[in-house]
């Protein structure tokens, strides 16, 4: 099986696992924790495997390639994708699901930060976007961290500095854990690929299920009134105690 892989990366990169790397770390949900290992192994690339630091280098440069743009065109996607019939009721759980996570870290964050200055309840914004990030799970990477800032509110730059220092810390971590497991890279590689796969089919399954679940709490109002109600209720819970 491996050296069927072997021989589809060589025909598709030649020597350039370089350039494969860069593509895996762009890929939502494997990004920089994945790329690290994919890059340095052996199995995967026999003699063109690349070291733990230029796999980190590599990885990195990809992963931040796409962050500045993501930030300006992912809302404006969203908007759109609503107004298409084949992806509409995704876009509008996906929003539902980004409305409600947004108002439960507000309260957290609210309960945190009380009588906290201005600014450092952007300092609690900023270190917890790049905590987040820096997990090595599937949507945990630049891409979630990307979304989690718009709907916090973040500044673009801010953004950007939350997302860059988590992808860094993240990736360091997996070179200190990829220089301590250098054997094994094809194998924690391998487990961030099939874990990606799993993850992603409960996530289209869950996407697909929620927006029936929310009609049927509600025959007249739209997704967008259910979740304000949703979140009218939770602050309110949270406030009343």
């Amino acid at each position: 099986m491996l050296e069927i892989v072997q021989e589809m990366l060589v025909s598709a990169f030649g020597q350039n696992s370089w350039l494969a790397v860069v593509m895996v770390s762009l890929t939502p949900m494997l990004e920089l924790h994945t790329a690290i290992p994919f890059g340095m192994s052996t199995e995967f690339w026999g003699s063109n495997a690349l070291g733990v630091f230029p796999s980190f280098f590599w990885g990195f440069l990809g992963s931040c390639i796409l962050v500045p743009i993501v930030l300006l065109i992912v809302m404006p996607v969203l908007k759109w994708l609503k107004r298409t019939k084949l992806l509409k009721r995704i876009s509008e759980s996906l929003e539902a699901r980004l409305n409600r996570n947004k108002a439960q870290m507000e309260v957290k964050m609210q309960k945190r930060t009380s009588g906290k200055s201005s600014g450092m309840q952007e300092f609690y914004k900023i270190t917890g976007i790049a905590l987040l990030v820096a997990l090595p799970i599937p949507f945990s990477g630049v891409y979630t961290g990307c979304l989690l800032a718009l709907v916090m509110g973040l500044g673009f730059w801010k953004s950007l500095i939350a997302l860059y220092a988590g992808n860094l810390i993240g990736g360091l971590l997996m070179v200190a854990v990829c220089t301590v497991f250098k054997d094994s890279a094809t194998v924690i590689a391998g487990a961030f690929f099939v874990l990606m796969l799993v993850t992603l089919v409960f996530g289209i399954i869950k996407l697909l299920v929620k927006p029936k679940e929310m009609d049927r709490g509600s025959d007249n109002e739209s997704p967008k009134e259910v979740v304000l109600e949703e979140v009218k209720k939770l602050k309110e819970g949270v406030w009343g105690k």
